[in-house]
């Protein structure tokens, strides 16, 4: 194929996307829905959202499940329920969405950025345990795009050390660790269903937990702090409900979620076909004992053995009309708001990872034909690899 950035025809006539939702069809939800809309209770925990709650406390196996509104204000939630105090530490990966430390910062704690592992780019437990101080209240493990972090070794960690262990699973619904549906995991565990995810309400989220207390004090939280004794607030707590009609969409994908993973893990085993062989390629390797959902196809490129950079890679993919992205770039250590932390800590494979990385789409409805034409494109740019780069480096104002 003649590449797109070299006079050729874009690959893909309509954009393919970094993400494509799959979405009920609105007959599935109209009656329902309509219902809803004569009784005139959309939100305040209807029906719907109750019935949510527990079909999601069922399908993850624990005794109790708060659906919210997003999935940052269930993480905001978690923290807050947890009474952790204000000012201490909570170590948490660097490597990952810039949600997960803004829910720590939110509650008044403090941010510490650990390394990753260098393969599932996940929290590394090791790291994470040299950072531990007598300041130091919890760990807030995330899974990476839906791949688990190493569960086991991170209970282990908090048991020894004393402190409490919390995850954010904003994009883990659906993906599994020892067998087991992520949300189980910790004292507590939260998820988001915004439209970018691989379950989905359109907008939404929810907190998972076997602990009656902080289940409580959430539910509390997510309704103005109230405590139901008239209008008498326990908490500083914020509207973080969930509406019907998310929770309605919620209900008829459920039921679907785990047909949706395994396509998708079809999909990932394509993607890996695809690019076998392509030099300066380093797949994610899914946690050992987990089972991935797959957000999207990452890899890291060395641009020594690829012969480009990432960034170039990427800029040649979006010029076939294939959306190819950068994902937690900058880390959340480098982030300007927080540099008030102090000179932020060398993490050498977050680091990496973040500079050199590359997403490619996966969704839920995927054809493997699509798959293909993808890994074609990555294998055309680096065939053509020394015209891309001089196309790409040309200076500014020479000839087209």
């Amino acid at each position: 194929m003649t590449l797109a950035l070299l006079g050729g025809r874009p690959a893909f006539d309509k954009k393919l996307d970094i993400v494509r939702p799959v979405l009920p069809r609105l007959e599935a939800l109209a009656p329902r829905f309509q219902e809803a809309l004569a009784s005139g209770q959309v939100t305040n925990m209807g029906p719907h959202s109750r019935a949510l709650e527990a079909a999601l406390a069922a399908y993850v196996g624990v005794k109790h499940c708060a659906v919210f509104c997003n999935g940052e204000a269930a993480l905001i939630a978690m923290l807050q329920a947890a009474r952790l105090p204000r000012g201490a530490e909570v170590i948490t990966p660097a490597y990952t969405f810039s949600g997960t430390a803004h829910g720590i910062a939110q509650n008044g704690l403090v941010p510490v950025f650990a390394d990753i592992h260098p393969e599932t780019w996940t929290l590394d437990p090791a790291d994470a345990e040299g950072r531990i101080t007598s300041r130091t209240a919890a760990i807030l493990a995330a899974p990476l795009y839906g791949n688990p972090a190493d569960n086991d070794a991170l209970a282990d960690l908090a048991a020894r050390r004393g402190v409490r262990l919390f995850f954010d699973s904003a994009s883990g619904c659906g993906s599994r660790y020892g067998g087991r549906p992520l949300g189980g995991f910790g004292e507590a565990e939260m998820f988001s269903f915004h439209a970018t995810k691989v379950y989905l309400t359109m907008e939404g989220g929810a907190l998972c937990t076997n602990d009656p207390a902080l289940f409580e004090a959430a539910t509390m939280i997510r309704n103005f702090g109230k405590n139901g004794r008239e209008a008498d607030c326990e908490f500083v707590g914020f509207n973080g409900k969930m509406t019907e009609v998310c929770a309605l969409v919620g209900l008829e994908l459920l039921p679907g979620l785990d047909a949706v993973v395994e396509h998708r893990n079809r999909v990932a085993e394509r993607y890996q076909q695809g690019l076998r062989g392509i030099p300066g390629l380093r797949h994610q390797r899914a946690q050992r004992g987990g089972v991935s959902s797959w957000l999207y196809y990452q890899f890291l490129v060395d641009e020594e053995a690829f012969g480009l950079t990432r960034d170039e890679l990427i800029m040649a993919l979006t010029a076939e009309n294939l959306a190819a992205r950068r994902f937690n770039f900058p880390c959340n250590h480098q982030l300007s708001c927080y540099r008030h932390l102090g000179t932020p800590p060398v993490l050498p494979a977050a680091e990496h990872v973040a500079s050199h990385s590359v997403a490619l789409p996966l969704y839920s409805d995927m054809t493997m034909d699509e798959v293909d034409r993808v890994t074609a494109c990555v294998r055309a740019v680096h065939e053509e690899r020394d015209a891309v780069r001089a196309r790409l480096r040309r200076p500014v104002g020479v000839g087209a």
